[in-house]
């Protein structure tokens, strides 16, 4: 006997037909289907908020002779066309979900937003139904609100808070279960339960929560999770690194032009004559070291913000090393993704930017050290103490000033040296790495 194949209509149904089936299995043989052709449908979660702030939603009531009851369920309808694919079907989809909420509870949106396109019974349905997230609903133009355009279909609409549909058990329709579930959650992700919950103000790199006909817009996921929390923290380091490397760049280029000010001055002021002459030294000897002083300041300051760059640099690497550690077995090789990680987080090199930066601003505060030495002592000291032998007189001051500028130059360089220990810095990743891989596996064990 020929085993049969193909398929054929048995029931050529008003809303469904049957369809026979025969299936080749794979040792042999033939397996039988019935399948139902049914068309696919659309059903919206329709949401406002309600008087007392909590969100609502809109269920209606609908017999279903199937099973022999009334069931209050989300607006849902048939989509009236032939199955298509792709931003066609997706559009027509859309339409037909529009449409339908008029017709339903007598209502527009003005925000749709796709939840999911769900397969209720592919056990031996060929129907789909896409369901939406209907906000900023309001009354349709020439719609009765609150009111089906078929009473005979629809025999009533009711609006309740989505918190208790959600944990109201009699309600047992799948569309609206999966609904209401999909739609509390992108709006728990929007939302710390309605309330909008700020983001970092300052540099916000991204759109936060806004209202929107009295419900949030749906851009950023800003509820207080966990994962949520890591991202503003690797974001605000990110952030606070850029920003350490640019008030660098400010400082240095502001400590030269301050230098440049201050010398000018002193060179205008030198410029009024006899009448300020008397003066000239006392002035010179303040301005110079002022400016020196303040070079010293610099210095450290910029060795702060270098910290603060690299500190910031330490804090992501800490949070990509705790999602290595966490995903290493089960997504294998997913640590060879990143090039840059704790490991290979730099110390301070001769050479490198902040070097040259930070001992150029070394350099010139030794310098204005020494001119200030050098102008003390031919003005101030040796007036006082008398002019030494005529064979070394002439080179006491420079002799002075270099002094000065070698004690200035090694002070700074053994700041430095101290600020960016590289021994300092692999104990800090050492102990980085230890505590994330001990947070990485209590994770693992809860």
């Amino acid at each position: 006997m020929a085993e049969q194949t193909g398929s054929r209509i048995v029931y050529p149904g008003a809303f469904i037909q049957v369809r026979e089936r025969f299936e080749p299995q794979p040792l042999g043989g033939t397996l039988r289907f019935e399948i139902v052709e049914h068309k696919d449908a659309v059903a919206m979660v329709a949401v406002r908020r309600g008087a007392d702030g909590q969100m609502e939603v809109a269920l209606v009531k609908q017999r279903r002779p199937a099973v022999d009851r009334d069931l209050w369920e989300i607006p849902a309808g048939l989509v009236d066309a032939e199955k298509r694919t792709g931003a066609e079907a997706e559009a027509l989809a859309l339409a037909t979900a529009q449409r339908e909420l008029r017709e339903e509870i007598g209502y527009v949106a003005n925000d749709w937003h796709f939840l999911t396109r769900e397969l209720p019974s592919p056990g031996f349905s060929t129907e789909a139904i896409s369901i939406y997230l209907a906000m900023g609903v309001h009354p349709a133009p020439g719609a009765t609100p609150d009111a089906s355009a078929d009473p005979t279909e629809i025999t009533a609409v009711r609006w309740r808070p989505l918190a208790e549909a959600l944990a109201d058990r009699t309600i047992d329709d799948g569309k609206t279960i999966l609904g209401l579930h999909l739609a509390d959650e992108l709006l728990d992700r929007t939302t710390l339960k309605g309330v909008a919950m700020p983001l970092d103000i300052p540099n916000m790199p991204f759109p936060g929560t806004k209202e929107r006909d009295g419900l949030p817009a749906i851009t950023r996921d800003s509820t207080l999770r966990a994962e949520n929390l890591l991202l503003e923290e690797f974001t605000y380091a990110s952030t606070t690194a850029y920003q350490a490397m640019e008030d660098r760049a400010r400082m240095f280029s502001f400590y030269l032009t301050l230098v440049g000010v201050l010398i000018g001055g002193l060179g205008l002021f030198s410029q009024l004559g006899s009448a300020v002459a008397l003066y000239l030294p006392i002035v010179a000897i303040v301005l110079l070291g002022v400016a020196g002083a303040l070079g010293t300041v610099f210095f450290i300051k910029l060795i702060r913000l270098r910290q603060a760059n690299r500190d910031s640099i330490i804090t992501m690497s800490r949070i990509k090393e705790y999602y290595i550690a966490l995903f290493k077995d089960r997504l294998p090789g997913f640590d060879g993704a990143f090039r840059w990680r704790l490991g290979t987080v730099p110390g301070e090199k001769i050479g490198n930017v902040t070097f040259l930066v930070c001992y150029t601003v070394a350099v010139v505060a030794g310098l204005l050290y020494a001119a200030t030495a050098f102008i003390l002592y031919q003005q101030v000291l040796m007036p006082a103490v008398g002019p030494l032998a005529s064979g070394i007189a002439g080179a006491v001051p420079w002799i002075l000033a270099a002094a000065v500028f070698v004690v200035s130059l090694v002070a700074h360089i053994i700041i430095y040296s101290h600020e960016f220990d590289q021994g300092e810095l692999d104990k800090l990743k050492q102990k980085v790495q230890a505590e994330v891989e001990v947070a990485a596996a209590r994770a693992e064990r809860a």
